[in-house]
């Protein structure tokens, strides 16, 4: 626009606040008539009056067509601005899709002709064009439209100058309906810019004669030369680019921004960590000790208390949970507190939430859209099987949202206009982790989408990590990567009861001493750190009927204990995520330890918790041999006249006269640490030259007793004789033995010899075998 000191005026009205002014000029056709007059005294008079008035000729001037205008900011700010640069007030930011942006405009006759007509369009030049422009009059200047319908053209009244009113001026609006699918940030701008066609103004003089007056078309730019860019004055939108931050755990919403956790929560423990055997690390809810570890978090309650709670820390925009383990194979569940935030000012906001692809980063093709299949309840199932459902801060199911772009149900939260924080829960269902061998870490994106923008792109991100734990405790594999124990292992080992029991470094497959050694592996496939507790027993059958609980001892590779709690349980060192622990479990057997066969070893049955996550497993799968010690001792002992002394003198050679009665005694032990079977104790002739002298040749029995030792009160002495028939309980009289006694015992009394099952020779106990004959 050309700043004649006429349109410097109209801007200089404008910018305090008066209406706009059309430019005064003739009007285009006005006739400007001029006609002399004399007057003078007539001459003739004598009187002096007047003369009558001499009138010239009349000339007329018709007032030329000098056709303009200008299109000006309602406001008086300048124009000739640029589709970028317009007038600060008509630069419209943060323009939600689908909405209208109405600005005021005048149109301005700044010529003179009379009904003179503008052509108005949109012009778009250096920007983007909206996707709908239109114009209406405003005559009553209310920022309303004065119809529904839209204009092309105005028709502009010169200002005549004999009046006051201003009568070159027409008000109107531009409307910029933004596309409903506008993308966030986009840019539209749009000027109206006017056109004026040709034309004539025809006049009739005073000769009764019309003549046609002609003017030429004009551009706005042409009707104000001098411009720079078109004498335009552009609306600029700027579509509403959302600001939102997705975080975690807001410990204090009223506040503007994600405020952190004042609370904290104890961890899983760390190399560093002091554990106490008696209070190891354990998940939030169970007893604690001042050396637990702790981060800024709060606790998820959704795992039984009997195993404690899931333990939530935040770190920035990151949340980690501990789960501890469950006693069942059902799914697990932790529950995330996460936060979404607007900066002060902003617009209400329907807030979209869905994950987000965890493998792709921000520029990524693809990155921000919607994760896994939205299972239209507010819930979206990812490709691992893993359910991500959004709830309401208390719970409750959220709002769901029907989308434009995919038409899909969308979980939401909204924050009221002016911004602020809005909490909701991302509640994440996984497969039951204890029941694998080897869980990953679960990582969830949550992505949320303002809904004040036509697309379904993540506008802010959050992250919520779940590490799941996991154990196995079974034999040592050999090896320790990738960390796995051998479960299915049955070793065997053999001892020698009585012998030392080991020491120094553990060894594996010694029987000559009295302890037997399981290298263990303690493997922690899981992904964090944690302690366990051990214990073990194995029940010992002892060689004189009784039992005795013999507890399995823990051991490093050294041979050094492990710490022990008050109960006598083993606490192992922190076993670091994905890593193995060798322990050796050594099992001192007793001295007095029933010998055992192959076919019935002993078993060792050793038990495992894992002291945070709480999964305890047992290894019952040992075995144990306990070989054979001592053996059978037979000693026959003599004197005449009287019982013989059970000593080496009763074992010296002793003289007897005819008619005296020779005292024997014959003691048979079992030293063996077993029952001894088919037990007979004989004292009879044999095939041999010994016969010749043998007792029975050249004495007369005169009787026979049997005293036992270490057998059950009610066994019972059975008797057979000169080997023939079968054993009884009669005890054989004098003079009926001629070849022999053989003794054998119903141990367990019930007048049945069962020589291989119940009735035997226990360990320790002797069979003594009185028998007196009269030398012939």
């Amino acid at each position: 626009m050309k700043a004649t000191p006429t349109i410097l005026a109209l801007m200089t009205a404008l910018a305090v606040g008066s209406a706009s002014a059309a430019t005064t000029n003739t009007t285009a056709g006005q006739i400007i008539t001029n006609q002399a007059t004399a007057t003078f005294t007539d001459p003739t008079s004598t009187t002096g009056a007047a003369a009558t008035p001499i009138v010239s000729n009349k000339v007329e001037t018709v007032v030329l067509p000098k056709p303009s205008f200008d299109i000006q900011y309602a406001d008086g700010s300048v124009d000739d601005t640029t589709a970028t640069t317009p007038a600060a007030t008509y630069d419209k930011t943060g323009v939600l899709p689908g909405a209208t942006v109405t600005t005021a405009y005048v149109v301005v006759n700044t010529g003179n002709v009379n009904g003179y007509v503008v052509n108005i369009a949109s012009d778009s030049t250096g920007g983007v064009a909206p996707q709908n422009v239109a114009y209406y009059l405003d005559a009553n200047n209310d920022g309303l439209p004065d119809s529904t319908t839209p204009i092309t053209s105005v028709t502009l009244n010169a200002d005549d100058p004999a009046t006051p009113a201003d009568e070159g001026v027409v008000r109107l609006l531009q409307v910029i309906t933004v596309s409903s699918s506008a993308p966030t940030g986009a840019q539209y701008s749009a000027s109206p810019a006017g056109s004026a066609p040709s034309g004539s103004v025809s006049v009739k003089d005073s000769t009764n004669t019309t003549t046609a007056y002609p003017y030429g078309a004009l551009t706005e730019s042409q009707a104000n030369p001098g411009n720079s860019n078109g004498d335009l004055q552009y609306t600029r939108v700027k579509v509403f680019t959302p600001t939102l931050t997705a975080g975690p755990y807001d410990a204090d919403p009223a506040t503007p921004g994600q405020q952190a956790p004042t609370s904290t929560v104890v961890v899983p423990p760390s190399a560093t960590t002091v554990i106490d055997p008696n209070n190891p690390t354990s998940a939030p809810g169970t007893p604690s000790s001042p050396s637990d570890p702790t981060q800024p978090g709060y606790t998820d309650p959704a795992v039984a208390s009997a195993t404690g709670s899931t333990a939530i820390t935040v770190s920035g925009n990151v949340q980690t949970a501990y789960p501890p383990a469950d006693a069942d194979a059902l799914p697990d569940v932790v529950k995330f507190k996460n936060s979404v935030t607007t900066p002060s000012g902003s617009p209400a906001d329907t807030v979209n939430l869905f994950p987000l692809d965890p493998t792709k980063n921000v520029g990524d093709v693809g990155y921000g859209l919607p994760y896994g299949t939205n299972n239209a309840d507010g819930s979206f199932t990812l490709p691992d099987g893993t359910i991500v459902k959004f709830l309401n801060p208390d719970g409750s199911a959220a709002t769901l949202v029907t989308s434009p772009v995919d038409s899909k149900k969308y979980p939401v939260v909204t924050v009221p206009a002016g911004g602020g924080t809005v909490g909701y829960i991302t509640q994440v269902t996984y497969p039951d982790s204890n029941s694998l061998a080897d869980p990953t870490p679960i990582t969830v994106v949550v992505g949320v989408d303002s809904g004040n923008d036509y697309n379904l792109v993540a506008d802010g991100s959050t992250t919520n990590r779940i590490l799941p734990p996991a154990l196995q405790f079974g034999d040592s594999n050999g090896t320790q990567t990738p960390p796995t124990a051998n479960a299915a292992a049955a070793p065997t080992e053999t001892v020698t009861p009585g012998a030392a029991v080991s020491s120094g470094t553990p060894t594996a497959g010694v029987s000559t001493d009295a302890s037997a050694v399981f290298p263990m592996d303690i493997a922690n496939p899981g992904e964090y750190a944690d302690t366990y507790t051990l214990s073990g027993t194995v029940s010992v059958p002892l060689a004189d009927g009784t039992t005795q609980m013999v507890s399995v001892k823990y051991v490093t590779a050294a041979g050094a204990e492990l710490p022990k709690n008050s109960a006598g349980q083993y606490i192992t060192p922190v076993v670091d995520a994905n890593t193995e622990y060798k322990v050796y479990a050594v099992v001192d057997i007793p001295a007095p330890a029933k010998l055992t066969l192959p076919g019935a070893p002993l078993l060792v049955s050793q038990t495992a918790t894992s002291n945070y996550s709480n999964i305890t497993l047992t290894d019952t799968n040992d075995r144990i041999l306990v070989g054979a010690i001592g053996g059978i001792t037979v000693n026959k002992y003599q004197a005449v006249g009287t019982a013989p002394t059970l000593n080496a003198s009763g074992q010296a050679t002793k003289s007897a006269l005819p008619g005296e009665t020779v005292y024997y005694a014959i003691v048979a032990s079992n030293s063996y640490n077993a029952s001894v079977k088919n037990f007979v104790l004989s004292d009879a002739l044999s095939n041999t030259t010994d016969n010749k002298t043998n007792v029975y040749s050249f004495s007369t029995f005169k009787g026979a007793s049997v005293t036992l030792t270490g057998f059950p009160a009610a066994a019972k002495v059975m008797y057979r004789v000169n080997g023939a028939g079968n054993f009884s309980t009669t005890v054989p009289a004098a003079g009926s033995v001629t070849s022999g006694v053989e003794v054998a015992i119903d141990t367990d009394g019930n007048g049945v010899l069962e020589p291989t099952t119940n009735d035997v020779f226990p360990s320790g106990a002797t069979i003594t075998l009185n028998i007196q004959a009269t030398v012939k």
